[in-house]
């Protein structure tokens, strides 16, 4: 997956994070009380991070905006087995 359209450089490393499964390069990425939301509705980072990192990414990236803060592409999980369009990483 191409990651060159990729403007923020911490939104950057975020979905390099993501990509590679590297859960200790995410974590640094967020300060202690992060908050995480999902479709406007509150979820634990922490919980995420556990479940995700490693078995959800991006296989491919359409278009970034809002100052390289909302990216949105094909997404895939492997333990949901979804795969279709996310955005938002404000």
């Amino acid at each position: 997956m191409a990651s060159d359209q990729l403007t923020n450089a911490t939104v950057k490393s975020a979905i390099g994070a993501l990509q590679n499964g590297d859960k200790t390069a995410w974590k640094n990425l967020f300060t202690s009380d992060a908050e995480m939301f999902d479709d406007g509705s509150p979820r634990s980072l922490q919980k995420f991070t556990n479940d995700a990192i490693g078995h959800e990414r991006f296989t491919k990236i359409e278009r970034v905006e809002n100052n390289g803060c909302d990216v949105y592409g094909q997404f895939h999980s492997d333990q949901w087995a979804i795969s279709g369009p996310i955005s938002n990483f404000t």
